[in-house]
């Protein structure tokens, strides 16, 4: 395989892998929304942040059940595969991807026992208990588990490139490293599945890393999707989407500084050219 450096070759593969994402869940009558940057470039940029190296989506736990269930067999005829606890014994996280078969993505900073090719991230979201006591014991609960997988699956001190979190996250990898990391990671897939969207009045968003939290948002944010120009294409983004930028970002039209506009991974990329044509 040969590595792949220019960020706008990433991206051109990283929108043929949403293309086809797109294309699945509008024949499927799945509902998808654009989630952090992503829709953050939907709103601004009416397309992909320039310095951007992937794309995000949320999707219901409802919906993501249509997904695992019919998208593996759909995918394998377009050359590109979901990867989540499902269907790889070996993945680890609480998030699924979409794929493109033919490449190759190594994380610097995180060890993985499974390949994973140049994807967009599709985070589920979750519906929660209506008592707030109860609420918070259930987040609290999932929080403990995801940061057990999370310390177990980083060899950052060992590996060229870690970040400074990683070499702690590394050196603490020590003391869980003998846990099950996928099966920790489908249990608590199964608790979050515990409570519908449908039904709920409080949604649970994934918070990526930072210390397995969740964004707690109204379900009244993500009643209805509507498309919007994102480049070439159309990005399905919530009713709420003002609310949940906020959430997230604060003022999330102003861009960052000029030094800040970096990539937010740091992974390597390679492509087999006998099958992908640059």
């Amino acid at each position: 395989m040969k590595q792949v450096t220019d960020l706008k070759t990433i991206q051109s593969i990283v929108m043929k892998v949403f293309g086809l994402f797109d294309e699945f869940c509008r024949e499927k009558n799945i509902e998808y929304y654009a989630a952090y940057g992503t829709l953050i470039g939907a709103v601004r940029e009416h397309g992909m942040i320039p310095w951007d190296d992937d794309i995000d989506v949320w999707i219901k736990r409802e919906e993501y059940q249509k997904l695992v269930k019919d998208f593996p067999e759909w995918g394998k005829q377009r050359g590109v595969y979901l990867l989540s606890c499902d269907t790889n014994d070996k993945y680890n996280r609480v998030y699924s991807k979409i794929c493109m078969e033919h490449t190759l993505v190594e994380t610097l900073d995180r060890k993985n026992d499974y390949d994973e090719g140049i994807f967009i991230d599709v985070f589920v979201i979750e519906g929660s208990p209506k008592n707030p006591i109860v609420r918070y014991f259930h987040e609290k609960r999932l929080q403990v588990l995801r940061n057990v997988v999370t310390l177990a699956a980083y060899g950052g001190d060992k590996m060229p490139g870690a970040s400074k979190k990683a070499k702690v996250y590394g050196f603490l990898s020590g003391f869980v490293k003998w846990v099950d990391q996928h099966k920790i990671s489908k249990k608590t897939e199964d608790i979050m599945a515990k409570y519908p969207c449908e039904g709920s009045d409080v949604l649970l968003i994934n918070r990526g890393q930072k210390k397995g939290r969740y964004y707690r948002m109204p379900a009244e944010w993500f009643k209805e999707a509507t498309y919007v120009k994102y480049d070439d294409t159309q990005m399905s983004i919530p009713n709420g989407y003002d609310g949940a930028l906020k959430m997230i970002f604060g003022d999330y039209m102003t861009p960052p500084p000029e030094d800040k506009r970096q990539p937010a991974h740091k992974m390597d990329y390679y492509i087999d050219e006998d099958y992908i044509d640059l």
